[in-house]
């Protein structure tokens, strides 16, 4: 059976791939087609799609926004966009700038603590400049401050630690319509991972195409109880693995459900 991974990160955001070696890891694990849904960038989607040609496999242009819904982090999923118009590039472009202006405000408080880290020694990360906090512990891990990336965020970069800064982000509404304007479709993002799990029915009457409902951090119970919100929404059902730097593949779908997306997707 065809598989399809509809989430997955490259160096052009915080992924550990460049986006051609990602498309040529999906192809030696067998996968018909994956998404490139790097956050708040496209940068990575051209390469990936003309490595696809070569492995004859299946691209499909994606992001990942970080927004906001009723005080709450949503991450929304856009595919099959038109990712090409200037106006989407200026878009991203201004979000990456926030991103930016956030990585160095977290340079800074760190430094504050005691640290000594450079702009450079973050930013040299980012290939594209969609730089964020896996960034910065990538730069910590290097300094030999912390052990590994984890250590890093749970000792000085999650939420209400010595290095956070609360993330710019645009609204749930803002993003859904930013990418039906690029003829994209939406989806809600590992709600599973949504802090107030008591906002999804609010959250899933805004105009979504689809629901992530196969990801790595849901649990079979999880799976059924959103399997069973797409199907009260009229939502598409999406999956993939949100690779970063390993399990490439673990979650997926298959042509059938991909084809149900696509259907979702406005042409006018």
């Amino acid at each position: 059976m065809a598989c399809f991974d509809l989430h997955i990160h490259t160096t052009a955001s915080d992924g550990s791939l460049p986006p051609r070696q990602v498309v040529r890891a999906a192809n030696a694990l067998g996968l018909a087609g994956i998404a490139i849904t790097d956050h708040d960038t496209i940068e990575g989607i051209p390469d990936a799609l003309q490595e696809g040609l070569l492995c004859n496999l299946q691209i499909f242009p994606g992001v990942e926004l970080s927004t906001e819904f009723a005080g709450r982090d949503i991450h929304i999923l856009g595919y099959f966009m038109d990712f090409d118009l200037k106006w989407l590039e200026e878009k991203l472009l201004f979000l990456q700038q926030k991103r930016q202006q956030r990585m160095r405000q977290i340079i800074q408080k760190l430094n504050d603590y005691g640290f000594c880290l450079q702009v450079e020694d973050v930013f040299k990360y980012s290939i594209a400049g969609s730089v964020g906090r896996p960034h910065v512990a990538m730069a910590m891990v290097e300094k030999g401050y912390v052990d590994s990336i984890k250590e890093a965020f749970d000792k000085y970069l999650g939420k209400n630690c010595v290095g956070y800064v609360e993330r710019y982000k645009i609204s749930a509404l803002e993003a859904i319509a930013t990418i039906h304007r690029c003829h994209g479709v939406a989806v809600l993002a590992h709600p599973g991972l949504i802090v107030d799990q008591s906002l999804l029915p609010a959250l899933l009457e805004l105009n979504f195409d689809g629901i992530e409902v196969n990801h790595p951090d849901h649990k079979a119970v999880d799976k059924k109880r959103y399997q069973k919100l797409a199907k009260q929404h009229h939502l598409a059902v999406t999956g993939g693995s949100d690779f970063h730097a390993s399990h490439l593949g673990c979650c997926t779908i298959s042509e059938k459900e991909v084809l149900q997306l696509q259907a979702k997707r406005a042409t006018d």
